[in-house]
């Protein structure tokens, strides 16, 4: 992890000051080089492919990707899942710090999904002139939906269900957010599609 970290083409920056996770975004593209960015979030773990296909995507035709179903595994709760955005389910499990319920949406939840379909931050991929045209939103909750939504309007946008693994969305005690999978599966699984994951904890 160090040698990645000393590494010529990474760099870091310390700031001193509270910025919203919006706000760090920005400055992070803005210091990127690239005409393409791939965001991470650094509690999630993304096999060594998951980069080339989302470039792969976006060299197709497309100005902005990200994963509209992916795995999860809540480790809070020992729960392994799949969660497909484009699949309005009666029921789905609600993976939250109280714990795993199976749930049926109520017309608040329903409306606070209804854009879900754009996906989530930590699997964006995108090329420069998106963020360039509306930057991200100087806020810490829904910045990516409403980025997302903003170049929906103006860029193409796709999206691609991860069926193979490219992607493990971790949950754990310090995520304040919610997950609604409308698939529970075996708890085994997670160490046969992510063996690199576990073998480094």
């Amino acid at each position: 992890f160090m040698q990645t970290l000393c590494d010529s083409n990474v760099a870091s920056a310390h700031v001193d000051v509270h910025l919203s996770i919006g706000e760090k975004r920005n400055r992070l593209i803005a210091a990127a080089k690239g005409e393409i960015i791939v965001q991470f979030d650094d509690d999630d773990y993304y096999v060594p492919s998951y980069i080339q296909t989302m470039v792969d995507v976006l060299t197709a035709g497309a100005d902005l990707v990200n994963l509209t179903g992916w795995f999860l595994l809540d480790r809070r709760n020992q729960f392994f899942g799949y969660w497909d955005l484009g699949e309005k389910n009666e029921l789905s499990y609600c993976c939250s710090s109280s714990g795993i319920e199976l749930t049926t949406p109520t017309p608040e939840l329903e409306r606070g999904l209804a854009l879900a379909h754009f996906g989530f931050g930590f699997t964006y991929a995108f090329r420069r002139k998106v963020w360039e045209a509306a930057p991200y939103p100087d806020r810490n909750w829904n910045e990516d939906g409403e980025f997302a939504a903003t170049a929906r309007q103006r860029f193409k946008m796709t999206g691609i269900s991860d069926r193979r693994g490219l992607c493990l969305h971790i949950i754990h005690n310090g995520n304040t957010s919610r997950c609604f999978p409308q698939y529970r599966l075996p708890y085994f699984l997670p160490e046969r599609l992510f063996p690199d994951m576990m073998v480094l904890g």
